[in-house]
């Protein structure tokens, strides 16, 4: 019998919008905010190979997103 590898692939509605450039990188930074951390100690918890993240604020240069990744970093 062979083993097979499992691919984890997940899709998350994160509804992380705020209302302004640059806010949510802000609020990212901060380290306050319940539903960033919820969202990323989610994410930590399942640990997917794919992930498609929604509903997250677009900046150029993807510094909320690398951001993000760096929370949820800190939660493995």
């Amino acid at each position: 019998m062979v083993a097979q590898d499992r691919l984890r692939i997940a899709t998350y509605q994160t509804e992380l919008h705020r209302k302004g450039p640059g806010l949510l990188l802000r609020d990212i930074l901060r380290g306050k905010d319940t539903q960033i951390d919820a969202v990323a100690r989610v994410i930590a918890r399942n640990a997917p190979d794919v992930l498609l993240l929604q509903g997250l604020d677009y900046d150029h240069g993807l510094r909320a997103l690398t951001a993000l990744r760096d929370r949820i970093a800190a939660h493995d």
